[in-house]
């Protein structure tokens, strides 16, 4: 095993507490939980005797149409991501994983010292090698897409060893479905409380798939955190059983927020003109110095967005469309586009 250096995470590190216009977070602000129809006393928690893992493994469970035993809990997102990929890569010959894409999907594997394969996130094809996996984020972050790439995966999943989905972003979107999983022994997806919800406090997430691999994913989390806090565990079940409402909620954000975002910043290109509903856009003609422009962003305009050079691919900016209020936010980055992106 190697350290690597998840470079996003490092500038946020430096420039978050700097920057006045925040386009960088991908995850909705934290809700009031009595607004969503949330009792998070405490004392209301300790007297609830139910057992908060079981709980929340069958209310999950229940939602992607699978028994209990297919379900295993997660501390956030990320450690979804790292058992996922650490699991996949025990067993695989080599890791593909197509760009532009967030840095941990491929950044994992790489510090397990495992073959990873980067490719065109259009040139998914079908698996070289049946020992070879396929990891990737659906929908796509940071380019939001999502319908043709599904059902690319659905047409070549069956020649991987495993096909690994993190589906973080998922439940922005217009699909009638909870997830693309459909039972295949070879598929993993995850998901997180952070961003939909807006609960990044919890450090709450899931990972489905088939109840052999959930058991190897459970034995490697046993080396690391064992378990979730209990109490984090409650306010995940009780707002997973109020989805409508925090569905309501992204929507009226996110929703408002693109049509201010598309109207005025989409002059300076965008990776896919086709909008399916995540919370970003990736900005940008493909020829722009992203890393160089973000820095100049944060330092000279107090605007914070991600360069599309940290998910692997040069060129984009990704612009996030979860604040409250972002009209002064978008006009800030417009300033700085009609300045900067046009040179």
């Amino acid at each position: 095993m190697k350290a690597v250096e998840f470079r996003w995470l490092n500038f946020l590190d430096k420039y978050k507490s700097s920057a006045k216009h925040n386009l960088s977070n991908s995850g909705l602000p934290e809700p009031d939980l009595k607004e969503m129809g949330i009792d998070a006393d405490y004392e209301e928690y300790l007297n609830d005797k139910t057992d908060h893992e079981a709980a929340l493994r069958d209310a999950i469970a229940e939602r992607y149409g699978v028994e209990r035993d297919s379900v295993l809990i997660t501390n956030g997102g990320t450690e979804a991501i790292f058992l996922a990929s650490a699991f996949i890569s025990i067993y695989s010959r080599r890791i593909i994983v197509p760009l532009p894409e967030y840095e941990p999907i491929f950044l994992v594997p790489e510090s397990l010292e495992r073959e990873v394969e980067r490719v065109k996130l259009e040139n998914i094809t079908r698996a070289a090698d049946e020992r070879d996996s396929l990891s990737m984020s659906l929908p796509n972050n940071p380019t939001g897409k999502y319908s043709d790439i599904a059902e690319h995966i659905n047409r070549v999943k069956d020649s991987y060893k495993y096909v690994y989905l993190d589906e973080t972003f998922h439940d922005f979107i217009e699909d009638k479905n909870a997830s693309i999983y459909d039972g295949s022994k070879n598929l993993i997806v995850s998901n997180t409380m952070t961003k939909f919800f807006g609960l990044s406090s919890l450090r709450v997430g899931w990972i489905v798939s088939h109840p052999e691999n959930i058991s190897g994913m459970r034995r490697l989390k046993d080396l690391t955190t064992i378990n979730n806090a209990k109490f984090s565990l409650y306010l995940a079940r009780k707002s997973l059983e109020r989805w409508e409402k925090f569905r309501k909620r992204a929507l009226d954000v996110v929703k408002r927020n693109a049509e201010i975002a598309l109207k005025e910043i989409s002059e300076f290109g965008l990776y896919d003109d086709h909008y399916e509903g995540a919370p970003f856009l990736f900005v940008g003609d493909g020829k722009l110095r992203s890393e160089e422009l973000t820095k100049k962003a944060v330092t000279d305009y107090g605007i914070l967005v991600a360069p599309g050079s940290y998910f692997g691919l040069d060129g984009y900016l990704r612009v996030c469309l979860t604040s409250y209020e972002i009209r002064n936010d978008i006009d800030a980055f417009r300033t700085f586009a009609e300045r900067e992106l046009k040179k």
